[in-house]
């Protein structure tokens, strides 16, 4: 079946651009100009969003805040020429791209997002934990980072998230698996063979990356 994607962006060249990418691939695609248009777009139905963070009407983030209040699980990409900062601690997007970004990498990140709805919350809210902590590391010294309460808070969410995995009675599915080792893989260069390595061992290589 046909995957249903909403892209919001306001720049048309490049709202245009997502769309003709989406196009040949084969996805359905549902495109908005700015915020406001998003959520009121924002259906069951979508499959993957991909939001700007600046846009005029309602802001990406501000989109984002609203569709999870209103208790859309829908996974999101934000791509966006703002850099993170401690603000993206709060934000529930599972993957954070800098502008520009390339059709490869565009179409990388809608299909690995894809199997999230098969990914318990537990493993979901650890990678998106992860990949806050990492984006943040890349802008600042850890030593800066530790002095922030933000950041103090994402570190101990991220391990209480890690213990809650380690001790799941029927451990990771397919999905989760994959999703761990993409996440990994975004994080850092392990050397470890991640297809053969057990679940507990993906576990604490992800861990390991941002720790």
């Amino acid at each position: 079946m046909q995957k249903k994607v909403l892209v919001a962006e306001d720049e048309y060249d490049l709202r245009e651009l997502y769309i003709t990418w989406l196009e040949q691939e084969n996805y359905e695609v549902v495109a908005a100009k700015n915020g406001l248009e998003a959520y009121e777009l924002w259906t069951e139905d979508v499959d993957v969003a991909i939001l700007d963070r600046r846009m005029p009407e309602v802001y990406g983030d501000k989109t984002l805040e609203k569709i999870r209040n209103d208790g859309f699980e829908t996974p999101v990409a934000m791509i966006t020429a703002v850099e993170a900062d401690l603000d993206i601690s709060s934000m529930g997007f599972d993957s954070y791209l800098d502008k520009p970004i390339t059709k490869d990498e565009f179409i990388d990140t809608i299909e690995d997002l894809l199997p999230t709805v098969e990914v318990r919350s537990s493993v979901r809210d650890f990678v998106r934990t992860g990949l806050k902590m990492y984006k943040l590391q890349q802008r600042h010294p850890i030593d800066l980072l530790d002095t922030h309460e933000q950041y103090q808070d994402l570190r101990l969410n991220h391990q209480e998230l890690r213990n809650d995995i380690k001790h799941m009675s029927d451990y990771l599915n397919e999905y989760e698996r994959e999703q761990l080792k993409n996440h990994i893989t975004f994080l850092c260069e392990p050397d470890t063979d991640l297809d053969n390595a057990s679940d507990s061992k993906l576990v604490d290589i992800a861990t390991s990356c941002v720790s």
